[in-house]
């Protein structure tokens, strides 16, 4: 496990205030990942929730200009590549870990999210309805919907919910993964 210090060292130098709420999302930085709709769905959500993106690729200057754009740079952090060893405490310092894919294989990031114990949130393609029941081990959102994805990342907000789908996803990666 991560030492309490660590994750809190990271929250601080990520700028983490206490009212804030973090959202994180892990991967190349393509249309399929629908990092794009996440940095749309911050316009839905209040100023408190904020974006870590961590990753690469050919669509990073476009999405960051996509949030000078609509005025969120104090909402989003683009940390650029995170190697596997690191990410586990990305995800401790984080809230919640939302990727709206329009394709996914198993989707190892949304496994290893729900083993650190945050809720997920993410689309019902590919392999993710094989181990994301919406409201039990995670919550689904429509792809290509930022809408829909702040919907979905506003039931954090429900403690009881958070807590179930926290304890159920955790059960189920140690069981089946």
């Amino acid at each position: 496990d991560i030492p309490e210090e660590e994750i809190v060292g990271l929250q601080k130098k990520l700028g983490k205030q206490p009212e804030d709420i973090f959202i994180m999302t892990a991967s190349r930085l393509v249309k399929k990942n629908g990092v794009k709709d996440i940095d749309e769905a911050l316009v839905f959500l209040p100023k408190q929730y904020k974006l870590v993106v961590a990753g690469q690729g050919k669509l990073e200057k476009s999405l960051k200009s996509k949030v000078t754009n609509l005025k969120l740079e104090d909402r989003v952090i683009f940390v650029g590549f995170i190697s596997h060893e690191l990410l586990p405490l990305y995800l401790k310092a984080s809230d919640i870990f939302v990727r709206p894919s329009l394709s996914e294989g198993l989707g190892n990031s949304f496994l290893e999210a729900m083993a650190a114990g945050i809720p997920v949130v993410g689309t019902p393609v590919g392999g993710i309805p094989d181990f994301l029941t919406d409201r039990e081990t995670g919550i689904f959102c429509d792809s290509e919907n930022p809408a829909s994805i702040a919907k979905a990342v506003r039931l954090y907000e429900d403690i009881k919910l958070k807590q179930k789908i926290i304890i159920n996803a955790k059960e189920l990666v140690i069981k089946k993964f």
